[in-house]
């Protein structure tokens, strides 16, 4: 997938069920990105 700048991109998990109360982590690697190249992430548990 491309993160392209200044766009919003959404990324969709699906359900785990029994996944109540546990941790998950989200890992996002971009080994040719400049070091002034910042991500934004913003979280909607909104459903």
């Amino acid at each position: 997938s491309q993160i392209r700048h200044n766009l919003f991109h959404t990324f969709v998990f699906p359900i785990v069920n029994g996944s109540r109360g546990k941790s998950f982590y989200f890992y996002l690697e971009s080994p040719e990105a400049d070091a002034g190249d910042a991500v934004y992430f913003q979280y909607d548990n909104s459903g």
